[in-house]
């Protein structure tokens, strides 16, 4: 190979092959060549660009940095193409009207960089393994919650139904007997065992939920009749406050695949929910239409409303909004939560509209054909 050669082949590296930044510039600024290098890690043809443009920055004493006399590693950062600013290092060389401008990256700089980003991974990689650790004990403890809660709730639930049941007897049989404070006393009782007997079967919901272990049982369903016989069961709660409870049905309603005895906890919380924040001589309107294959089915009620702030809150669990029932209901801040959980294990969706003052529906679709989540 001649030295012309070997020079010729030098050029052709630089300006093909070589991982530097090659430009020639014009005195006035303008650049009339870029290597390949140059073009690809800055995503574009600079050529008839000004020097500026190059950089990150635009500095208008880089024209003077880089267009005077020979400069020797001058830091400048570099518009790369990902977006991110590159540090290279600057030389220049004159040649007659034009400049060329070489670029290079410090490799020991670069080195240094590596391995740091070595160390960083391997805490990454470190807290990552502690992190999975901790997340198996998370679910290892959460199971054991599950459990307790579980057997909890179970021994309680027995309990619990005899005293309900024992004060409701005492009551009937013996009501008129009692003194006006024993009588209370007992109609406490029982109030207080009623509520935390629902407090129970609703944590005993959840960690079915939770757990994983809620599974439903498909079945065909006439939905008429199914509404219509869970609007007479609340119709009794409702008719203590002077509530009536509207069936809205229209009359080509299809069949539908549910799980009975979910869908039937969904609906008598709903109700139990408008018959419980509604006024006395009020209406709560049960109601269902036919989309696309999908049920939506309404519970209407016209009494005091939800502030718009805390709709979000309603199916969360243990959430409570600032109304209040209106002869002193209690509510265990479950329930809503667990209907929610059903309507989406049929595949579902629930929402609630409502405006202070003018009441509130709920609405949740089911798919008419059999759709169950994977």
């Amino acid at each position: 190979m001649t030295e012309e050669d070997y020079k010729n082949f030098l050029i052709e590296y630089v300006r093909e092959k070589a991982n530097i930044i090659l430009l020639e510039v014009g005195e006035g600024g303008t650049i009339a060549y870029a290597n390949r290098f140059a073009c690809e890690i800055t995503g574009k043809d600079f050529v008839g660009s000004q020097l500026v443009d190059f950089f990150t920055v635009t500095n208008s004493n880089i024209k003077k940095l880089l267009l005077g006399e020979k400069a020797e590693k001058i830091m400048l950062n570099v518009n790369m193409a990902d977006g991110l600013p590159q540090t290279f290092y600057f030389s220049t060389y004159k040649n007659g009207a034009s400049t060329y401008i070489i670029a290079e990256l410090d490799y020991k700089e670069l080195e240094g960089l590596k391995k740091n980003l070595i160390y960083v991974n391997n805490d990454l990689n470190n807290i990552s393994r502690e992190l999975h650790k901790k997340n198996a004990q998370l679910e290892q403890l959460d199971k054991l919650k599950n459990q307790f809660l579980g057997i909890a709730a179970h021994d309680l639930r027995s309990p619990l139904s005899n005293i309900m049941m024992c004060s409701e007897y005492v009551l009937d049989m013996e009501g008129e007997n009692l003194s006006d404070e024993a009588r209370e006393l007992l109609s406490m009782t029982n109030t207080s065992s009623e509520y935390m007997l629902s407090l129970i079967n609703n944590l005993l919901d959840v960690v079915k939920i939770e757990s994983g272990k809620f599974d439903l049982i498909f079945e065909e369903t006439d939905l008429r009749i199914f509404l219509d016989s869970i609007v007479r069961f609340n119709a009794i709660l409702a008719n203590n406050k002077d509530i009536q409870i509207k069936l809205n049905l229209p009359t080509d309603l299809p069949p539908i695949f549910i799980d009975r005895n979910k869908i039937t906890q969904v609906l008598n919380n709903l109700i139990t929910n408008a018959v419980k924040f509604s006024a006395r001589g009020t209406d709560v309107i049960v109601s269902a239409t036919l989309k696309e294959k999908e049920v939506y089915i309404s519970v209407q009620d016209h009494g005091q409303g939800i502030p718009e702030n805390e709709i979000s809150l309603l199916f969360k669990p243990f959430s409570k909004v600032s109304v209040r029932s209106t002869a002193g209901e209690k509510s265990t801040g479950l329930g809503l939560s667990i209907v929610k959980s059903i309507v989406t294990h049929h595949n579902g969706k629930i929402w609630a509209e409502s405006k202070q003052g003018q009441g509130s529906v709920f609405t949740f679709t089911l798919p008419q054909e059999i759709n169950k989540l994977t």
